[in-house]
């Protein structure tokens, strides 16, 4: 039972904070190249849903990069993991086996991407803003940021050991 709780919470927080990017958020965000690549400088405006201009298809198109997507599929893994014992073992509901199918199917690429996530953006992102010391290094301080890069590593680890 504590196991489903964590699970229903992971999952709670996992898609709090991507509903939470969906609707509200409102980001200007440049992009920089190292000088050796043919790709260019260019803004990015990621706009929410709910905010002033926005709107669904375009918070979708706009929002989602591979944090939000893996961050995304991981919620949705532990929503459907912590659900599936729950209806099964304490309410007698019979799953169908294309759920438990899909779960596992969610989990298997949910929970390698979250660890990429969190690797690349410690060990790559940070580090060379650090040693930079690059304006940018502030927005990968939020709390917000820090939770999504960390807190998913965080998820997995504790649901495989």
């Amino acid at each position: 039972e504590f196991v489903i709780f964590i699970r229903l919470l992971n999952a709670l927080i996992m898609l709090g904070i991507v509903a939470s990017l969906y609707l509200f958020l409102c980001w200007d965000y440049e992009l920089e190249y190292y000088s050796d690549t043919k790709l260019r400088p260019a803004r990015v405006y990621y706009i929410g849903a709910l905010r002033p201009g926005g709107s669904f298809l375009g918070a979708i198109k706009n929002v989602t990069s591979f944090t939000i997507v893996s961050f995304t599929m991981e919620g949705l893994a532990f929503l459907l993991a912590g659900l599936i014992p729950l209806l099964s073992v304490h309410y007698g509901i019979e799953i169908p086996k294309p759920i438990l199918r899909l779960t596992i199917a969610i989990w298997i690429n949910a929970a390698p991407s979250a660890l990429l996530v969190s690797a690349v953006t410690k060990y790559v992102l940070w580090e060379n803003l650090r040693r930079t010391e690059h304006p940018r290094l502030a927005f990968f301080k939020k709390p917000i940021v820090l939770v999504q890069h960390n807190f998913n590593a965080i998820a997995v680890l504790v649901e495989v050991g």
